[in-house]
């Protein structure tokens, strides 16, 4: 990509076009994490199962929630935490709203990225294939905003994909990632339009430059907990 189409990507990613992709694709999202990332029910569930057995999070945030498949995991083993979901995509949020309805949930929409935070808030906070939509800078900005709204056991659970685009491996790695899309029985235009929008919308972070953007903003221990190749799951621990 030209540094233009780059800025331009950017300037969407930080702006509500990004809601607006997620509208459109909201009825299907499912659908599309199932057959397009792999591994993602185990990386979804890695977030949760992998946190220490005493730990008991009261107060849990999800950071670009889509449609509840992450929060449905916490809300299954926390029952008794509330829940505070936030999306670009106000289809999204809809969609959450009828899941949950009846849950202690409250609903924010907005792009993750511009919350506020009332300092020591959340026990965990719950970043399940949202923190790619940030570049290496909005990424080490969002760890540092975020890190004094972390009770002083607050824990970031992430599950993503976990490399440089700029890397040799990652040719690698869309060959792997293409090779598990048609045996998961999608068309080559599905494949386009996943790549379309990963072009377009997704800046993935090695894990261990993450590790380090997370110890400067002051996290005193970060783990990748699960992975399979490129694909993990990290936890960062406030102490």
């Amino acid at each position: 990509m030209s540094n233009k189409e780059i800025k331009d990507a950017n300037d969407a990613i930080e702006s509500w076009e990004i809601g607006q992709v997620f509208d459109e694709m909201s009825d299907k999202y499912t659908d599309i994490m199932d057959h397009m990332v792999p591994h993602y029910r185990k990386l979804i569930a890695s977030m949760l199962e992998c946190l220490p057995t005493d730990f008991k999070p009261l107060q849990i945030l999800d950071l670009g929630c889509g449609n509840g498949n992450v929060s449905a995991v916490s809300m299954a083993l926390f029952p008794g935490a509330h829940h505070h979901l936030v999306d670009a995509s106000e289809e999204m949020i809809g969609l959450c709203k009828t899941r949950f309805e009846g849950r202690s949930i409250s609903y924010e929409h907005n792009l993750f990225q511009n919350l506020e935070y009332i300092p020591g808030t959340y026990d965990l906070v719950l970043a399940g294939f949202s923190l790619h939509h940030l570049d290496a800078g909005g990424k080490r900005k969002f760890f540092t905003e975020l890190f004094p709204g972390l009770t002083e056991t607050g824990v970031l659970a992430c599950a993503d994909l976990f490399i440089n685009k700029e890397s040799e491996e990652h040719r690698h790695l869309l060959n792997d990632w293409n090779s598990f899309a048609f045996a998961s029985g999608k068309t080559q235009e599905d494949w386009d339009w996943v790549m379309d929008h990963y072009d377009a919308y997704d800046r993935p972070s090695a894990f261990n430059d993450q590790q380090k953007w997370l110890t400067k903003a002051g996290f005193v221990h970060v783990e990748l907990s699960w992975n399979a190749g490129h694909w993990g799951c990290f936890h960062a621990y406030k102490n």
